[in-house]
């Protein structure tokens, strides 16, 4: 909790001291340059403390490794922690000039890790891309160049054969971040035929997972939800992979299956912990990889328990849990003894205001109350 709340004043002063220097330069007098030392604090915290994106950025290293002369598409004109790291081991694009300051915040970030004689490239569509997951969806506005999906679509139409590309972004919810960042893609991207789309709810998996997407020959959209970059947990460290398409029984059970992904697989095991408690054992299926799915997985799950609980943080109208209910519906019916329940976000527009967004966002306590409703009676 003492480094959520570390990040979160770090984020506030960063963004109250870029306050201070627009509105100066809409005045017409001379910016603050405290914002430079804001934005290096802010970016050493995220680098130094960060568990996830550890994880992340250590295999994308090893990932370029293997590909010498690999380019590394960045936002922002390459001030973000990311980019320090992984600028010695790639060729540095960015999508925007950049300007002065932000050059001089990128130095400093590359001088924290050591990295000399780095060039900062100012390059177009279509090396375009993303700093969290909305942007790619509005990237001709932004940038110059069509949206993702349909870019993608494109490169596969010209080229009928293989597309190695991977897209890294922040997805999900929280930190009253509004109808702008608060948002949940996924079903987006999975509409695309061609795309692979991944989501992963651990480090374990995360680092498996982005080994396959590199290496995998076809274009993959791998979301990381931005609430569980905090989180912590094993990860081996000798070289492996996790297979694309494979869903992970993440805890065994006998009455009702739980099946769900990203943040959500961690409110789910907590779920399921709870009703233990209660006599009911509930069986957790870590989705991983939205597209291709792991329809066989779940299948087997439900002609186990005979009751399903699909949950996503997304909203309901055409999501992900719609999609995943009506295969087990077409597969499984008559294995199962109760409705299919679903827990999704609330069908409004993400809220600013910190009590409005709690309520607007899925969690544990949804997911117990689901559980409960779809195994009652199950004992009589």
């Amino acid at each position: 909790m003492e480094r959520a709340t570390d990040w979160i004043r770090l984020w506030r002063e960063l963004v109250e001291v870029q306050a201070r220097r627009w509105a100066a330069r809409e005045q017409g007098q001379d910016e603050d340059d405290a914002w430079k030392d804001r934005a290096h604090a802010f970016d050493t915290f995220v680098r130094k403390r960060w568990t996830r994106p550890d994880s992340s950025r250590r295999t994308m290293i090893a990932a370029l490794q293997e590909r010498p002369g690999a380019t590394v598409l960045d936002i922002g004109a390459g001030t973000g922690s990311w980019a320090a790291l992984l600028a010695r081991h790639a060729r540095l694009v960015t999508a925007v000039e950049p300007s002065p300051a932000m050059i001089e915040v990128m130095e400093r970030n590359l001088a924290d890790e050591g990295i000399e004689n780095v060039r900062i490239v100012q390059d177009t569509w279509p090396e375009a891309q993303v700093a969290v997951h909305d942007f790619s969806l509005c990237s001709h506005a932004m940038y110059g160049c069509p949206d993702l999906p349909a870019f993608i679509q494109r490169m596969i139409d010209v080229t009928r054969q293989t597309c190695f590309l991977v897209m890294r972004a922040p997805t999900g919810v929280g930190l009253q971040l509004g109808a702008q960042h608060s948002q949940n893609f996924e079903s987006w991207f999975v509409h695309v035929p061609g795309l692979k789309v991944v989501l992963p709810a651990t480090p374990a998996d995360a680092k498996g997972l982005l080994k396959s997407a590199i290496r995998d020959p076809d274009p993959v959209i791998f979301l990381e939800h931005e609430l569980i970059y905090l989180s912590k947990g094993e990860v081996p460290a000798e070289d492996y992979a996790v297979p694309l398409g494979v869903a992970d029984v993440k805890r065994e059970g006998a009455d009702v299956t739980i099946i769900t992904y990203s943040r959500m697989t961690l409110f789910a095991l907590k779920a399921a912990e709870r009703l233990a408690e209660r006599g009911i054992s509930a069986e957790v299926v870590d989705l991983r990889t939205l597209r291709p799915l792991d329809i066989d997985t779940v299948v087997e799950s439900v002609r186990k328990t005979h009751r399903a609980v699909v949950c996503e943080e997304d909203w309901p109208m055409c999501g992900m849990a719609a999609e995943v209910i009506a295969q087990i519906q077409t597969e499984a019916f008559d294995d199962l003894d109760a409705p299919i329940l679903r827990v999704s976000g609330v069908d409004v527009p993400m809220p600013y205001a910190k009590n409005l967004e709690k309520m607007a966002v899925p969690g544990e306590e949804d997911v117990y109350q689901a559980c409960l409703r779809v195994t009652e009676g199950h004992r009589d």
